[in-house]
């Protein structure tokens, strides 16, 4: 019993291998990645231990597995790094391939060492038990301070299901320490004593008391939340001058007494102010006036939006928030993340040829990737849900790749353009609303990562035409329109949202747009734009922003205006991707640096579809950018329109990768089907073989397949011979339920140990075999379950059980 209960630290060590890598991985890759670090423990173990346990010496283990992970990356290079991958297997499926065998070839190296070494010496087993828990702690290390959505793959679907993400992480912590500390049991060489076994538990609750688990922010329902700042008294205080608190000035809060109390808003700063002569809500019509849309979304470069307007033009803000490397976008996730301004340098990402002559109405040209409208309990999400967000395609174009619900062109522009990335993306990104995404042979593959054109429809049509449009779509159902509407119970966003339009003329008061737009504006006015703060220690970061000290960026005011505006029931979401100014645009091109990565609010117009409507802060608080090097993007253009290898192109254009991989994957099933096939077939046919051997075989070889059947029908009972048992005592085991077993044994033994001159077989002749084995025929029958008889018979390898 303690032998089967041991052996079952290897499939526990391999599962506990998996969660730890997978959970790992998950926290900061997804697709590819997760997929090859999971394959690539799964097989590094079981590997790993059979290395461990053969003759070799262990510098030439180590010497094989380095040379494994080597190859790996070397063939991932030669997939990425070179010309040879991407055009043979397109720039999409290149990078999926490096992925795979770069991490696959990693993850199998580092565990089959580890498992080596633990076989090898076994003072590693205390390593490899350790890196288990390191591993798997790392996964989860965004979750501290606080920051109860990390990781997004745990936290979505427990706050989904109305539970703690804190409690799930706790719980899930818990299963796996119980199971080091039942692997570390099992891989001991001896019983463990009992002051070990009353240890281990003490020492944990030890931990557990040391553990000041009253610091954790937990997100408190938003029914509770008026109770809540009712109890915590004083308003919150400003942030200071280091941004170190998420909390600010309470805009809502009213002094008591006359003159200006600590809650009283000053000039420029936000909250439920009550607005005075219409400055809450802005007349709709100056933004409108002439036709042209109120810009934002992009970070101060060289010389502008310091803080003050220029005549005559919207105040823009500076909303690019890069680290000055090639990095995603910001994601609506980064609410509860620390932000910081960046010293380093910015890096251009893509470079942009558009095809067509295309002004954006804004001034800015807004690059979707994502968009985020699934309402998580404090934040927005990529939706889960497969009738709404029509309109984004996720998946990066590998093949041609159209959206499913593309907006009417009407009030829009098609726009053709060229995409070739300087870094990697998971995912495309296009102008506004993209129609459809095609992969292109990459220009320079020395340069650009992948390539492909986009056809998208951006919104040409200046605001004052939209005043009086509706919002909505009427081909929605009421549980989409819901979906689209959906806001925290605070009761503050509705409370703020309609002092904010308060201010409107009488006659604009019923006009969806002209309420979002007043809110923009209000935002515009009195959000302080910084990446220095951080709102990310709070339960409900984007209420901490905006009843608070109103200072953050792209994100914090995204969220702001999304939830105003759903407040008022205008369907809205936040999309993500990059914000570049339009004055950067030189001839058709357009360059795409880090710090364009951007986060906006939509509104959904009736007619036209998802429309920007960013908000641009008049106060920016940090310094402003570098304007981007036109030199630079002479060069880039350039090599973007470089004409690829003729030869390259014809061989590839015609292939349809998604398509071989469909036959190719087809293929590996039905060979895998017809491998078992034939493998059942064979076995059954070697089964019926030696049931109607003995009746076909000569004297001569009667004592070997006689016995060879009589074995075989043991088998079928779950009677076998052991390992190094003999024959007699095999035979003496079993008389109980087959006494003439016996017999049959010392026939065969007969014939197999006695002299070949004699020919002891010729005295035997087939008769007494057919008694025999008749006689053991029943009373197997008598002993054994038909039941159990039964599935021996059907069972095709049962033969291999025979000894």
């Amino acid at each position: 019993m303690m032998a089967v209960l041991r052996a079952t630290r290897h499939p526990l060590r391999w599962l506990l291998s998996v969660v730890a890598t997978v959970a790992l991985v998950g926290s900061v890759a997804g697709g590819a990645p997760l997929v090859a670090a999971a394959m690539g423990v799964a097989f590094g173990q079981p590997v790993g231990e059979l290395l461990g346990r053969t003759r070799l010496r262990l510098p030439v283990v180590l010497l094989l597995l380095a040379a494994w992970m080597a190859f790996g990356w070397g063939l991932g290079w030669l997939f990425s790094g070179s010309s040879l991958g991407p055009s043979l297997l397109g720039p999409g499926w290149a990078i999926i391939a490096s992925d795979l065998t770069r991490v696959g070839a990693t993850t199998f190296t580092l565990w089959a060492t580890l498992r080596a070494l633990a076989i090898r010496l076994p003072a590693f087993l205390a390593v490899e038990t350790g890196a288990l828990g390191f591993t798997f702690a790392l996964g989860f290390v965004a979750h501290r301070d606080g920051a109860v959505a990390r990781p997004l793959w745990l936290s979505d679907p427990v706050w989904r299901a109305g539970f703690d993400p804190a409690d799930a992480l706790l719980a899930l912590g818990a299963v796996f320490g119980l199971g080091l500390l039942a692997l570390m049991a099992l891989e001991a060489r001896k019983r463990p004593a009992l002051s070990a076994a009353l240890l281990v538990p003490a020492l944990t609750l030890t931990l557990l008391a040391l553990i000041d688990a009253s610091g954790l922010q937990k997100p408190p329902p938003p029914a509770e939340l008026a109770e809540i700042r009712d109890a915590m008294g004083d308003p919150p205080l400003p942030t200071p001058p280091d941004g170190s608190s998420g909390t600010g000035e309470s805009p809502t809060e009213e002094p008591e007494g006359g003159g200006a109390g600590e809650g009283e808003p000053k000039d420029g700063e936000g909250g439920g102010a009550q607005p005075e002569d219409g400055d809450g809500g802005a007349q709709p019509e100056d933004a409108a006036e002439g036709g042209e849309q109120p810009q934002g979304g992009e970070q101060p470069q060289g010389g502008e939006a310091t803080g003050e307007p220029k005549e005559g033009e919207e105040p823009q803000g500076g909303e690019g928030e890069g680290e000055g490397s090639a990095s995603p976008p910001p994601q609506p996730d980064d609410l509860d993340k620390p932000s910081s301004s960046s010293k380093s340098q910015p890096q251009p990402v893509a470079i942009i040829l558009l095809g067509d002559d295309y002004s954006p109405p804004s001034e800015v040209f807004y690059l979707r990737q994502e968009a985020h409208s699934e309402f998580t309990g404090t934040r927005l999400g990529p939706t889960s849900r497969p009738d709404v967000d029509l309109d984004v395609i996720t998946e990066f174009p590998n093949t041609k790749l159209a959206a499913k619900a593309p907006p009417a062109e009407d009030g829009r522009a098609v726009v053709h353009a060229t995409v070739a990335l300087l870094s990697e993306h998971d995912r495309a990104f296009g102008l506004e609303t993209v129609l459809t995404f095609s992969p292109v042979v990459n220009p320079n593959p020395a340069r650009f990562v992948a390539a492909y054109n986009v056809r998208s429809a951006a919104v040409n049509t200046p605001y004052d035409v939209l005043l009086d449009k509706p919002v909505g779509d009427p081909t929605w159902t009421e549980d989409q329109r819901a979906y689209y509407t959906k806001v925290p119970e605070d009761p503050r966003y509705a409370a703020l949202a309609e002092e904010i339009i308060a201010g409107l003329p009488e006659d604009a008061r019923g006009l969806p747009f002209a309420r979002a737009l007043a809110v923009k504006l209000w935002l515009d006015r009195n959000m302080k734009y910084t990446m220095k703060e951080k709102h990310h220690n709070v339960p409900d970061p984007t209420a901490d922003f905006l009843f608070g000290n109103l200072t953050g960026y792209c994100v914090h005011s995204a969220h702001a205006a999304v939830f105003l505006w759903r407040s008022l029931g205008i369907p809205a979401r936040v999309s993500t991707g990059y914000a570049v100014q339009a004055s950067e645009l030189q001839g058709s091109s357009l360059v795409v640096m880090s710090n364009n990565g951007h986060a906006w609010p939509e509104l959904f117009v009736e007619g036209l579809g998802w429309t920007p409507l960013d908000v641009s802060p008049e106060q920016v608080l940090d310094e402003p950018g570098e304007p981007v090097d036109e030199e630079m993007v002479e060069l880039l253009s350039e090599m973007a329109r470089e004409k690829p290898d003729p030869e390259v192109a014809e061989r590839r254009d015609p292939i349809d990768w998604a398509g071989a991989g469909r036959v190719a994957l087809r293929l590996a099933l039905s060979a895998v089907a017809a491998t078992l096939a034939l493998a059942l077939a064979a076995a059954y046919a070697t089964k019926l073989w030696r049931r109607l051997a003995p009746r076909l075989a000569p004297a001569r070889a009667l004592s070997r397949v006689g016995y060879r059947l009589a074995l075989d029908l043991l088998a079928e009972a779950g009677i076998s011979r052991r390992e190094g048992e003999t024959r007699e005592a095999f035979a003496r085991r079993v008389a109980d339920a087959a006494p003439t077993f016996a017999q049959i044994t010392t026939l065969h033994l007969d014939v197999a140990m006695g002299d070949p001159a004699t020919a002891p077989w010729r005295a035997q002749g087939h008769g007494p075999w057919r008694e025999a084995l008749a006689a053991l025929r029943a009373e197997l029958s008598a002993s054994v379950r038909p039941r159990r008889r039964l599935l021996g018979l059907l069972n095709p390898f049962s033969l291999f059980m025979a000894r």
